[in-house]
């Protein structure tokens, strides 16, 4: 039965109908629709204008007026349909929750609480309905790298800190990434010593898995880490080490493996997500795989799971986009999947490519990026992906509370004062000129145990960070200077990161300014253009001795960040970055370029009567001229500032951390809302006003 628009205006807008008979034949109906509405309601404010919404309302002034009125008044309504009535009052009391939540008296888990016990059995039987719906569930985390096992880039981090912060606010976080055997030797002492320190142990099971006609098995490891359970898939092929791969098919091959094995460790071990995160191009494929495969597509644990994608770098679609013929190889079948299915994987702008990144986006529910304003930039231009991109979320990362304090920590692991500070000794001893420098500024630091003497403070702080500096200097084969400003850059050696500045700016920055630089990281296997930046970087140290120290591979930046005096961050585009975060953590200025996440944290150091103010120097054009202009501007300030007012500056840098919990609080609202979940405990008021609770 269709209900007029005027009788529909009647009720919704006038709240009265002309006749008691006129209510009684058109009202049941209406109020029937209006559940159906409801149900499929796509937005806060229509479901708050749905009569349904209002009716349940007024009728929730008590618990009894409340069940009653399901009972006598809705359930024989939907007798036929009770699955959408109980969809409906999961709808409203979600709702009604976030509605009132602020002017909470009544709480919602009181009334279910009761609901499960009442005699009535529809009211019991829709008790225990809504509160099963309202379950929680495990946040599973899917990515290529994740700290403290495997590290390439800030995506690591993201991986390890958002998880334990979810984690420690009661949520179950789950993490599902490669155990890498493999790789640089710094990537594979990294791996060993976190599965040493974390007791990483095999479960005794195996997924199983196809690419084209062959089967696979991945061993499954497990450690419980920071409240965080990790699970680790291993295979001699397919996880052999981080980005590993040349050839589009072999580059496909372990990112087919890496997404189907997680399938199969998501349905096997019984993790019942709530919501199943994929992390930049790499494990984009999984929710493509998994809402396209007959096999994971249609069944409860997948179809209960909402998928989100989060772009933590837009420009990393090209490193994950691949020529769909190769070699006279259709790469498409690799995964396994009807080729109707292709839409999903295809390029925005080349539908001959297959696009990873595409991939995640087309097939999540909701799609997150680290920064409010990179939402609103990728929807706008993101060479192509703008196609494709809709409703994008902006939270912002963090940096763990932590951050400093487990630096500090790996600094004591390491035994780096104890191994090395004979060596400083000797050196000090041997230049005479370097002694007179330290005892003019720094006498404490020619003492054994002097500085723990001192009381903890700023002069107590200042004199352990410059020691930290000395052996810096020393163990990498760097001039002992303690008036020389060193710098820092570590990163995924990449483009993007903006090493080529560097080299560019390198007589200015080395000869006229005089810095030192500890510089490196990992290349992606593949990468060509990040070979060449290497093989750059590595040339400096025959053109700037004393000056430079290059590694490449894995490199931790957490000890060096703890001495120098700067961080680098010249990137050509940053998304969110996090490892300005983690420099501010460790009272390391930055020098960025004002683009993206930097340009919203990276303040620029001002002097204010006796006070520097900010955290560091931005420049906006990239160019080299541009980034030498930043570094001489610090350079400026290192020099004509004393060393007590840097020290003050950097302890101020460090209380104003930009901590997880926020952007963890953002994360979580966003599932909750996903998934219309009234979080456990939560309160929410039934009725407005003075209406008397259970």
């Amino acid at each position: 039965m269709l209900i007029p628009h005027t009788d529909r205006y009647k009720v919704l807008v006038l709240r009265r109908i002309s006749t008691a008979e006129e209510r009684k034949k058109v009202y049941p109906e209406l109020l029937r629709q209006s559940i159906y509405r409801l149900c499929s309601a796509g937005s806060r404010t229509a479901v708050s204008a749905a009569l349904f919404y209002n009716e349940m309302k007024a009728h929730a002034g008590s618990y009894r007026e409340f069940t009653t009125y399901i009972s006598k008044t809705l359930a024989p309504l939907m007798q036929d349909n009770p699955e959408a009535l109980r969809l409906g009052l999961k709808r409203f009391l979600y709702y009604l929750w976030r509605d009132e939540a602020d002017h909470s008296e009544n709480p919602v888990w009181a009334y279910l609480a009761d609901m499960r016990k009442d005699a009535d059995p529809t009211v019991r039987e829709t008790g225990e309905y809504l509160q099963y719906s309202y379950r929680g569930g495990s946040l599973v985390f899917l990515s290529a790298e994740a700290d403290p096992f495997s590290k390439s880039g800030g995506l690591a981090n993201v991986v390890y800190e958002l998880p334990r912060e979810l984690a420690n606010m009661g949520e179950s976080a789950v993490v599902i990434t490669p155990l890498y055997r493999q790789g640089d030797a710094k990537s594979v002492q990294k791996m060993e010593q976190a599965c040493r320190r974390y007791n990483v142990s095999y479960t005794g099971r195996n997924v199983r898995f196809w690419i084209l006609d062959q089967e696979y098995e991945a061993g499954v490891h497990t450690a419980m880490v920071d409240g965080i359970r990790y699970y680790l898939l291993e295979h001699h092929e397919f996880f052999d080490g981080l980005y590993y791969g040349v050839t589009g098919a072999e580059r496909l091959r372990r990112r087919v493996a890496l997404s189907r094995a997680a399938a199969e460790l998501v349905r096997e071990f019984s993790l019942d997500p709530l919501v199943i995160f994929t992390n930049d191009a790499y494990s984009g494929i999984f929710s493509a795989i998994v809402r396209s495969d007959p096999r994971y597509a249609g069944q409860p644990v997948f179809d209960r799971a909402s998928l989100v994608h989060i772009i933590h770098n837009g420009g990393w679609q090209y490193f994950d986009a691949y020529r769909r013929w190769e070699a006279g190889n259709d790469l498409f079948r690799l995964f396994n999947l009807a080729g109707h299915e292709y839409w999903r994987f295809e390029d925005p702008q080349e539908a001959v490519k297959i696009n990873c990144m595409a991939a995640g986006i087309r097939s999540a529910n909701k799609v997150v990026t680290v920064s409010p304003s990179y939402a609103k930039q990728i929807q706008i231009a993101s060479d192509g992906m703008e196609k494709i991109l809709h409703d994008v979320s902006g939270i912002n990362n963090g940096v763990g509370g932590d951050f400093r304090k487990r630096a500090l920590q790996r600094l004591e692991e390491e035994k780096f004062l104890e191994k090395n500070i004979g060596a400083l000794y000797s050196c000090i001893e041997k230049d005479p000129l370097l002694k007179k420098q330290l005892k003019e500024k720094y006498a404490e630091i020619l003492v054994p145990g002097e500085i723990e003497e001192l009381k903890q403070g700023r002069r107590r702080r200042l004199l352990e960070r410059l020691r930290i500096k000395l052996l810096l200097q020393l163990t990498r084969g760097l001039q002992v200077d303690p008036d020389t400003p060193l710098f820092v850059m570590i990163h995924r050696l990449t483009e993007q990161k903006g090493f080529q500045l560097l080299l560019e700016a390198s007589e200015g920055v080395f000869t006229t300014l005089g810095y030192q630089g500890i510089i490196g990281g990992a290349v992606a296997g593949g990468d060509e253009r990040g070979d060449e930046i290497a093989r750059g970087l590595m040339s400096l140290k025959n053109w700037f001795p004393g000056q430079v120290s290059v590694g490449i591979g894995f490199q931790d930046v957490r000890i060096p960040l703890l001495g120098a005096d700067l961080f680098l961050m010249p990137s050509m585009h940053e998304p969110g970055g996090i490892s300005q975060l983690e420099a501010f953590a460790c009272g390391c200025f930055v020098c960025a370029r004002a683009t993206g996440g930097l340009r919203d944290t990276v303040h620029g150091m001002v002097k204010e009567k006796r006070t520097l103010r900010g955290n560091g120097v931005l420049f906006s054009d990239y160019s080299a001229v541009a980034f030498y202009d930043a570094m001489q501007r610090f350079h400026q300030i290192y020099s004509e500032e004393s060393p007590e007012t840097l020290e003050s500056a950097r302890q101020r840098m460090e209380k104003d951390i930009f901590s997880w919990r926020k952007p963890a609080e953002n994360y979580r609202d966003l599932v909750y809302s996903m998934k219309e979940i009234i979080p456990l405990g939560g309160n929410a008021t039934l009725a407005s006003g003075s209406a008397k609770g259970v």
